[in-house]
Order: structure tokens, then C-alpha cells, then sequence
């Protein structure tokens, strides 16, 4: 049996290193506007479940843009849910238990202008039919270290076992911990990795990430597998996402090898295939905006650039792609692949 390969989606990702994790066959994440950064930075309040669209919350259509009307719709206030600083853990996992239950499209609400706190929390499948996330307010992370005893620190969100996953709106997601200093691994927004790690096969497809902000980020839209591994990491888009003095905005890294010395160059790798990068614009901090770091044996194949612009303040951003077979659509800026 294939054993199942964790789709990781790090969310607004502070020093205590927390982040929302997912093992589905289908994620499909859709901000509205949504705002990931580092730091001290204050999280500006979106107005996105309001009246007109989601009058008291019923007859809600699937947020950002579908319009499947959802049957059920659970809010985690009716469930126990204060906000204010009072723990929510489990009011959030009974109300998911209740839509998990749900034989039709089910919309787990958690409602604008409060603040859920939420120690270390799995939602687990599977579940009888599709769910949809709507996040309008803010989670924050609990920041008592002790809630991590005996846990894995690196996960703090946790979504498992699950097909046809919808995370969508314009609330914020904290890890609530201040800037880390001198860590390997301090800031990392959003990517799908570790695939193929210890040999193992990988099996992820059908990943969508629609509007997003990122701020000062280590990572924009990464893509990382392991030398060695096998399976496949395919269909997967980005889209309208703006960027603001990210340091690695686009890439994708086939050769990931984590040791401080060289590794060597293995035959087999996680095939890479079908990823669009469309709509995405803004500043990189560094000298090469756009990074393919393809497998000689198993090169990435059929990756879309489509209007892209991220530029260096006072400077020509480049490119750079090894064993990439790609084709570009609209303006591309920086032009793949010259360096």
C-alpha cells in the first residue's frame, strides 16, 4: 500500500513554528485578500462574510466565488466558541465532528471579528461529503509552550484523511510567536513539501491557491520533493498572489538534500508536472525571482508562466531553470530563463 504523503501548507508562520498541515486528495485554498506575514506586523481586519453576502450566515454559498449553495452551514460559536483569549479547541472539534457528519456540502464558519484561540488541533476524516472552511476572523496559537508537550511542535493545524477540502476567506491565521532568530527554517509561507522524503512515494495533485499576500516571507510559492523519492506532485496552481520583499518568490526545488554537505546526486525523484503560476506580482529581495531546480533524470515538465511581474527595487530581477520544460503566456517578468 502507497502510504499517504503530507501536503504541507504553512500558514502565517511565527517563531513557534506552528502551521496548518494537510493530507487530502483535494485542497483547494482561496484568500480573498488574505494577508500572510512576519513579525510584528498588525493584521488588518477584511470584510468578507458580510450581510449581503452571508445574511446571518445561512443559505451561504461556497465562499470566494462558487455558487454551489451549501446545505448546512455550522458556525463554531454554536458549538462553544468564546473567542477573546478562552481556549476553543474544542468547541472548534465538535464542530467539526458535526460537519464532518454531514451526508451533504457542509460550510464550518468561524466568524469575523473575534479572535479563536486554538492549542494544537487535528481535524480528521474522513468525512461523509464535502467541506468547505470559511475562516472570516482571526485563530491565533496558543502560546503556552506546555500545550506542546509530548506533540510535534512543527504542526499546529492539522487536517487529515480528508478528499474535497475547501479553506477559503479573509481572516488571518497566527502562530503568535515573535520573529525567530538564527532558526534553520525561520519564516516559510506557503509550499508543498516534504515529498519523497526517505525514499518514500509521493501522491499530490488537485492543489489550488488563489489570492493571497505575502510580506517579507523566506518562501513565496516553493515546491520542494526529495532526492530519491518517487510518485508525483502534479496539477497543482497558484494564482493571484501579490508579494511584497519576498526573498525566493517562485520555486521549485526537485534536489532538496538536508545536510550542510553536499549529497549525492540521486537516479529516481518525485515528478514534478503541470503547475501554473499565473497572476503574480510584486518585489523579491533577491537577485533571482523565478528558481527551477529540476531532476536531470526526471525533469519538471508542462509548468506555466503567466503573467508574472516581481521585480527588485532599483534592479532587474532574473531567472534561473535547470531540467525544466516550461512555456510562458502574457508578460513574464523576470523572462525565463536568462542568467
Amino acid at each position: 500500500m502507497v502510504p499517504k504523503i503530507t501536503l504541507l501548507l504553512f500558514l502565517h508562520l511565527w517563531c513557534l513554528t506552528s502551521h496548518a498541515n494537510f493530507d487530502t486528495k483535494l485542497v483547494e485554498l482561496n484568500f480573498s485578500e488574505a494577508s500572510f506575514s512576519h513579525g510584528m506586523r498588525a493584521h488588518p481586519a477584511y470584510d468578507v462574510l458580510d450581510e449581503e453576502q452571508c445574511p446571518l450566515l445561512h443559505n451561504t454559498k461556497a465562499f470566494m466565488g462558487s455558487s454551489q449553495v451549501m446545505d448546512m452551514v455550522v458556525s463554531v460559536d454554536d458549538y462553544g466558541a468564546k473567542g477573546g483569549g478562552a481556549d476553543d479547541t474544542q468547541a472548534f472539534l465538535l464542530a467539526w465532528k458535526t460537519a464532518c457528519s454531514s451526508k451533504s456540502p457542509v460550510s464550518l464558519v468561524v466568524p469575523k471579528n473575534n479572535t479563536y484561540l486554538l492549542k494544537p488541533i487535528t481535524f480528521s476524516g474522513p468525512c461523509k461529503s464535502e467541506v468547505s472552511v470559511m475562516i472570516g476572523g482571526a485563530i491565533e496559537a496558543s502560546s503556552n509552550m506546555s500545550d506542546w508537550n509530548g506533540k510535534n511542535r512543527r504542526l499546529w493545524i492539522v487536517f487529515s484523511n480528508l478528499e474535497n477540502l475547501t479553506v477559503s476567506g479573509g481572516g488571518s491565521i497566527n502562530g503568535n510567536g515573535q520573529p525567530c532568530k538564527g532558526a534553520p527554517t525561520a519564516i516559510t509561507t506557503l509550499y508543498v513539501g516534504s515529498l519523497g522524503a526517505k525514499k518514500s512515494t509521493a501522491q499530490v495533485s488537485d492543489v489550488k491557491v488563489d489570492k493571497a499576500q505575502l510580506h517579507g516571507t523566506t518562501n513565496g510559492v516553493r515546491i520542494k520533493t526529495w532526492q530519491g523519492g518517487k510518485g508525483y506532485a502534479k496539477d497543482i496552481v497558484f494564482e493571484n498572489i501579490d508579494m511584497y520583499d519576498v526573498k525566493n518568490p517562485i520555486i521549485i526545488d526537485q534536489n532538496y538534500c538536508d545536510s550542510k554537505k553536499k549529497c549525492k546526486q540521486q537516479e529516481s525523484a518525485v515528478k514534478i508536472s503541470n503547475v501554473q503560476y499565473k497572476s503574480i506580482k510584486g518585489t523579491s529581495v533577491s537577485k533571482f525571482a523565478i528558481a527551477f531546480h529540476c531532476s536531470k533524470n526526471i525533469p519538471c515538465s508542462d509548468i506555466l508562466l503567466q503573467d508574472i511581474n516581481l521585480v527588485e527595487e532599483g534592479e532587474d530581477t532574473k531567472s534561473f531553470c535547470e531540467n525544466v520544460k516550461f512555456h510562458i503566456n502574457g508578460t513574464v517578468i523576470p523572462q525565463p530563463c536568462r542568467y
